[in-house]
């Protein structure tokens, strides 16, 4: 199991989210359930541990539900692949 970041900049934020990378691209592909998120939280900086407010994420996804938004995350935006998953590919 790998833990990555997924991100997207939505309404002028950036939101992320911590996924098992395995999980995350199985359900962007389509194939995969929404079980990839690593940590209940959706990020405006996973880094800094910096929390989205829910006026951002009403704003940029319509809602403030987590597993919504972290399908959207995963769908529109970008989920970061490591070194080794590329190397395995």
């Amino acid at each position: 199991m790998t833990q990555t970041t997924a991100r997207i900049k939505k309404a002028g934020k950036n939101f992320e989210i911590m996924v098992d990378l395995e999980k995350a691209l199985a359900f962007k592909k389509g194939a995969g359930n929404s079980d990839f998120l690593e940590i209940d939280k959706i990020f405006s900086d996973a880094k800094k541990g910096f929390s989205a407010s829910d006026s951002d994420l009403k704003k940029a996804f319509g809602t403030t539900d987590i597993y919504e938004v972290a399908g959207k995350i995963v769908k529109e935006g970008e989920v970061l692949v490591t070194q080794e998953h590329r190397s395995a590919e």
